[in-house]
């Protein structure tokens, strides 16, 4: 075989060889970028997943009796879409509204606009459930209000466990506290100290729902119910609204 010849095979294996190993590099390269959208598609499995499950909050009265309770069991969850069922038991569970239905879809991250069911005259209504750490924020956004069925306007749930929202007042009646802003700007507080002041503030005579009280500060939200913050008990003024106790 002369050396010409010799020279052309050897360039036709080497040219061989080189193609045998691109697509060997794209082979693999397939494999690592399936094995990747598993990860990240098992990954979002698992956060959908711990959202799953009973979430609930109670109120009780200064004597540690429970007032109301609060429920949402979330059934199936998806980027799009959740389902499960509502429970509300209020009036010293004279009233009970449990078992109903509730189907929602997205409406941002992590943020969902449900349709649920009421046991009593076959009413609907419509909430904002935020689900975040730890915790789903409640947020109401439609229920008739003249067929003496409650709901609860806002409140944050916990899994698994139920959290003291308030301690309402009682004597031969009870009282449900409101609060009103006394000065002329009330600032909001990140943290129940005087060191995380926000810029953000309520202005007088805006009304305020209680969530939970600590010491001299009471817990709100604000922002159409999208955040909750602390304000100082020395800038609002108590508004108590009488509410009839069921009789026994």
């Amino acid at each position: 075989m002369t050396v010409f010849k010799k020279l052309i095979l050897l360039s036709i294996l080497m040219l061989f060889q080189s193609s045998c190993s691109s697509e060997t590099v794209d082979h693999q390269q397939g494999n690592t970028l399936s094995t990747s959208n598993s990860i990240s598609s098992q990954s979002d499995s698992r956060n959908y997943s711990q959202y799953l499950g009973k979430w609930s909050v109670d109120t009780y009265d200064s004597n540690q009796e429970p007032i109301s309770s609060l429920s949402v069991d979330i059934d199936d969850l998806s980027i799009s879409n959740i389902e499960g069922k509502y429970c509300y038991i209020s009036r010293y569970g004279k009233k009970i509204d449990c078992l109903n239905d509730f189907q929602g879809f997205a409406i941002g991250d992590n943020q969902y606009l449900i349709t649920f069911d009421s046991s009593f005259d076959n009413i609907q209504g419509k909430a904002i459930l935020t689900l975040e750490e730890k915790k789903v924020i409640w947020m109401l956004k439609e229920f008739p209000a003249d067929l003496g069925v409650s709901a609860r306007k806002h409140a944050i749930l916990l899994k698994n466990k139920n959290q003291q929202i308030s301690k309402i007042n009682t004597d031969s009646e009870l009282h449900a506290i409101e609060y009103i802003i006394n000065v002329e700007k009330a600032f909001i507080y990140k943290q129940p100290n005087i060191n995380s002041k926000t810029s953000s503030y309520f202005i007088a005579g805006d009304e305020i729902e209680v969530i939970s009280t600590k010491d001299d500060w009471v817990e709100t939200s604000y922002l159409k119910g999208s955040k909750t913050g602390w304000l100082r008990l020395k800038d609002l003024e108590e508004k108590n609204i009488p509410i009839q106790r069921p009789k026994n």
